[in-house]
């Protein structure tokens, strides 16, 4: 086996174990210094399995099994409930950044690049939520053309493609611009990283910002995103670096934000034409300047992999059911969010064990074969709690290495779906939480 992995799990183990002596973290992790300092049936070790453990049926069914098998007298719904409120949100956002840290320290040479960078990608996804006033207030909702309210929040992810490493993610009100969390999300950006963004991110102000603080990406704009992108759509050129000067909105938005620029404010930018299959022209626009090093054939293959993080938010809304909350409080929606970020990127890097074997079982077969990620998060259940809490990690490891092996699916390349474009509703996910029921089986 990895010893990476091992060392990862050694990491999480050892911060979980560390956190309250770490007085500012502690604070930033509970809502009083005093919490989880008495003895009581739910240390804070034992709540953070337990909810890390993804409780989507009946509470009342998930203690008692969770309780049953870590060999302990079980606790009351009541007594979870009281204790998850002392535990913030946050504790699962810091703990997940410590995971995907370790992550690129353990692996160092062996993390996946495109061209030398590692391939981010940004995008977000409405996130339905029980309906109440409460969360309805706190995060906004959605509405149909039936007039029909659903209580919604917006899930902002930045995404390693290439490795299936949720970087950073952020839970935000529904009316919250995709665009506005992206420099915040860089602070936590692997080094070298090149970034690919769809049609809802291009702004002048994103574009400045990203220059000044010298990221590479990539995005694809509309055709009629400016009149330098007009021009160049009607013209016959593949490939141009074009002058970009703002708006006098733009201008005006770029000084409420601090930032000094006018109407000689220029930027270069490189636009191309991609052909698709569809017959549609796709416009890209980077600050990969050099045709030699990046064709047009490159930049579009980079931005195909983008299509990684669509593929995320499917296992994360279909496979995890992030959508299935298991309370109706703002802090149980937060903590059941990011504690589903964590449990999807400990499958990524156990799944990285399974490499080589899955390597070998392609090279005999007619297909290439990937993990089952959907049968992978069922085996997770249960055994990500004896990853922590028992003695030897390594033999948890390794059986559910042996397991994800057992069961593989077939990638078959080329294929391709015709968007199908839905009507607006008050709920796109499988799985809702309703107020006054949860499942029991």
């Amino acid at each position: 086996m990895d010893t990476a992995n091992l060392r990862i799990i050694t990491d999480l183990k050892k911060f979980l174990v560390q956190l309250s002596s770490h007085t500012d973290l502690w604070r930033q992790c509970v809502t009083s210094e005093k919490a989880f300092t008495r003895k009581r049936c739910l240390p804070l070790g034992t709540l953070v399995m337990l909810i890390l453990n993804l409780p989507k049926r009946s509470l009342s069914v998930e203690i008692k099994s969770f309780y049953f098998h870590i060999g302990q007298k079980s606790c009351s719904k009541s007594a979870f409930c009281q204790q998850r409120a002392k535990l913030k949100p946050f504790f699962f956002e810091l703990w997940n950044s410590i995971l995907v840290k370790s992550f690129y320290r353990h692996y160092r040479e062996r993390i996946k690049r495109w061209k030398g960078f590692v391939l981010l990608a940004f995008d977000d996804s409405v996130i339905s939520l029980p309906s109440s006033k409460e969360l309805s207030d706190i995060y906004g909702h959605t509405r149909n053309a039936k007039n029909q309210y659903g209580v919604a929040a917006q899930g902002c992810v930045m995404f390693d493609v290439l490795n299936k490493i949720v970087v950073n993610s952020s839970f935000l009100p529904y009316m919250t611009s995709e665009r506005s969390v992206v420099m915040q999300q860089l602070e936590h950006a692997p080094e070298n990283s090149l970034l690919t963004f769809d049609r809802g991110y291009p702004a002048f102000w994103l574009f400045y910002q990203l220059l000044q603080n010298q990221h590479k990406f990539i995005m694809r704009v509309k055709s009629d995103f400016s009149h330098v992108v007009k021009n160049f759509v009607n013209s016959d050129q593949q490939d141009s670096i074009e002058a970009f000067h703002p708006i006098d909105k733009a201008i005006k938005q770029m000084q409420q934000m601090g930032m000094s620029v006018s109407k000689e404010t220029t930027l270069y930018l490189r636009l191309v034409k991609i052909p698709l299959k569809s017959g549609e022209t796709e416009i890209l626009i980077t600050n990969l300047y050099s045709t030699e090093a990046h064709s047009r054939e490159d930049l579009k293959e980079a931005y195909r992999l983008r299509w990684g993080i669509e593929t995320c938010f499917g296992t994360l809304k279909n496979q995890l059911q992030i959508e299935s909350f298991s309370g109706t409080r703002k802090i149980c929606i937060e903590q059941d969010f990011f504690a589903n970020i964590f449990v999807y990127n400990l499958q990524s890097i156990i799944e990285k064990q399974c490499e080589q074997a899955v390597s070998q079982i392609s090279s005999t077969r007619k297909h290439n074969y990937q993990i089952n990620k959907n049968i992978g998060l069922a085996f997770l259940k249960n055994r990500i709690v004896d990853l922590f809490l028992k003695e030897n990690p390594k033999q948890i490891l390794l059986e559910l290495q042996a397991l994800f092996e057992q069961h593989l699916e077939p990638v078959r390349p080329n294929r391709s779906y015709q968007r199908i474009q839905r009507k607006k509703s008050m709920n796109y996910g499988k799985y809702h939480t309703l107020n006054n029921y949860k499942r029991a089986i």
